[in-house]
């Protein structure tokens, strides 16, 4: 796991002397993200720079940028099948440098998460690719003077900043995207003039200077494919050359993982959150189902993270280090954090994260059927208040589909009612739609036949792409760690199935494990509304600023949720857009 920046020079007014400082200073802002070497490498008005942790083949001969007389490489991600492309390799970086010469279609057999660069030095094309989910992140910039590409957007930003440009806040995605639904959509940026490649997409740039962004070619298996089959979840297990930790939580897609890594012999350490709140602590459950599949305890130690208070010191630190800000991700940095004291030379994590989107875990797939009929009843909301959003979405958009229906389920309609008109609703929804068109060509718009599948794109490349992979990456990467989730396997995606019954009967049947309601890794905010008031008071200036509509009086009428994410908001602004 790495970080990789690439800047082309287009105008002879920029002093190319000084801009090797630039570049490298710019590549020190993502040093987090590989600490172990830093590699710059200079083509004519092309600068190539990564910096890397290390995970698989630890020696200096999978540094890069890597090289020969014809290409160059730059690359962040994880090959997990570079052993059955080449059984002798020892390098997944190699392998997929290689795979990039010598196959026709290379990403109908490559497996893993990435996002990379490719330069063909007899031609000057640079094109740069982001794997099928968007689990690695790929920002650019592109003007007449210089087109910049990074995996940080505060890279980008120091090279505009020393070339006196200004990457201005993205007002209406803040207050659209962010205060409606959580996060900052793809392919925007919290910063108007940066965008973001699109998952399973392709950018490239000429020797005439000219950006083309395309939609890659995948080899997806069918919804007849037998998902047992795969080995995607024993490769993204096995293939590194250091220890890691898998976060286990009481819940299906964690003890899955666990399962896959018992039955292969790969050894795993294994970190288990106990909650002080007994009601949303899974470490008993986690336990348990450990208990039950684990035979050899030696190759599966278990590391207990206890919950600590969140303080204003914590959230100051988890604010400056957002590229962009989230709703979400507190706790996931709460928890790697504490993971990360226990274990300072830890380099490598696993999640669950993907079962939910992949296998329909969420109840936005097993509600649909009720609510698509209910939504039809004159008066139903009044005995079901639920479909009240649904009810008042359906009436303001004066249609209803499974789009519609996906929207309504993730939107803030109470922030919108703060914000907005209600005609305002119809512009927001097309924004939205417009979103699910820059998917990969294979499930992207109507390509999909079913609903289920048109809920798996909704919850798959607007909610997870745009919240849990970004806070995934970005706060595993800050903390030194690759992340990697297993379950996110493109072989699976057009399983249809119903609340992860296939992996809940293959645990039960194998080891006699049962699941109760989810809870996952759910934060502590009991005792914590008043608390981020008195902050989002504090920053009024800016709250002012950005969000008049939401006076002080205002403050009570929020979730402790939303008021979280409020304050993360201003603390990011305050702590990132710099005058």
């Amino acid at each position: 796991m790495c970080g990789i920046l690439y800047c082309k020079i287009k105008s002879s007014a920029i002093n190319t002397s000084d801009f090797r400082e630039v570049f490298s200073t710019a590549l020190n802002k993502m040093a987090y993200r590989g600490p172990d070497t830093k590699g710059i490498e200079i083509i004519g008005n092309n600068y190539f720079g990564h910096v890397r942790l290390s995970i698989v083949d630890l020696e200096n001969t999978s540094n890069q940028p890597i090289q020969d007389d014809r290409n160059l490489m730059i690359f962040n991600g994880e090959i997990y099948n570079y052993k059955e492309l080449d059984p002798v390799s020892s390098s997944d970086t190699k392998t997929l440098f290689n795979c990039m010469q010598e196959m026709d279609a290379p990403f109908k057999k490559i497996k893993g998460m990435y996002a990379f660069g490719w330069f063909e030095k007899s031609t000057g094309r640079m094109t740069f690719y982001r794997d099928f989910f968007g689990e690695k992140p790929l920002y650019y910039f592109n003007d007449a003077d210089v087109c910049i590409v990074s995996s940080t957007l505060k890279s980008i930003k120091v090279i505009l900043q020393n070339l006196n440009k200004k990457a201005e806040l993205n007002r209406k995605a803040i207050t659209t995207d962010f205060m409606l639904f959580g996060y900052i959509r793809e392919p925007e940026t919290i910063y108007n003039e940066i965008k973001t490649l699109s998952p399973g997409h392709i950018l490239s740039v000429d020797n005439q200077n000219v950006i083309r962004v395309k939609s890659n070619k995948f080899h997806l298996e069918k919804e007849s494919y037998v998902w047992t089959e795969s080995n995607y979840v024993s490769q993204a297990l096995a293939s590194k050359d250091v220890s890691g930790t898998l976060l286990l939580s009481g819940g299906v897609d964690s003890t899955f993982i666990l399962s896959k890594a018992a039955e292969n012999n790969i050894s795993l350490r294994l970190g288990v959150y106990k909650a002080k709140q007994k009601e949303i602590d899974e470490s008993t459950s986690a336990l348990s189902n450990y208990e039950k599949i684990v035979a050899d305890k030696s190759i599966f130690p278990v590391t207990v993270l206890s919950a600590d208070t969140i303080g204003i010191d914590d959230i100051n630190e988890y604010c400056s280090i957002l590229e962009q800000p989230t709703s979400d991700g507190l706790q996931l940095f709460h928890l790697l954090k504490h993971l990360r004291k226990k274990d300072e030379s830890l380099k490598l994590v696993y999640t669950g994260l993907g079962g939910d989107e992949i296998f329909g875990g969420y109840p936005s797939f097993y509600n649909y059927k009720l609510i698509n009929l209910l939504v039809h009843i004159p008066f139903s909301e009044i005995i079901i208040p639920k479909l009240k959003r649904f009810k008042l979405g359906k009436k303001i958009l004066e249609d209803w589909n499974v789009n519609i229906y996906a929207f309504l389920y993730r939107i803030d309609l109470n922030m919108f009612a703060l914000l907005y008109k209600e005609a305002d609703l119809k512009q927001i929804y097309n924004d939205y739609l417009e979103a699910l068109d820059c998917l990969p060509k294979q499930v992207a718009g109507g390509a999909t036949s079913s609903e289920f599948m048109s809920i798996k794109n909704n919850e798959m490349y607007q909610y997870a792409l745009n919240q849990l992979l970004r806070d995934n990456d970005n706060i595993s990467m800050y903390l030194g760690f690759e992340s990697r989730s297993p379950l996110l396997n493109p072989d699976w995606y057009f399983q249809h199935d119903n609340n992860k019954s296939r992996m809940k009967n293959a645990l039960l049947k194998k080891y006699n494990i049962t699941f109760g309601a989810k809870k996952g890794f759910t934060l502590d905010e009991k005792n914590t509304k008043n608390f981020f008031i008195d902050i989002i008071k504090s920053k009024n200036g800016v709250l002012k600023e950005f969000l008049p509509q939401l006076s002080h009086d205002k403050l009570d009428l929020l979730s402790v949720k939303k008021l979280r994410s409020l304050m993360i908001l201003l603390l990011w602004i305050e702590k990132n857009d710099s005058k």
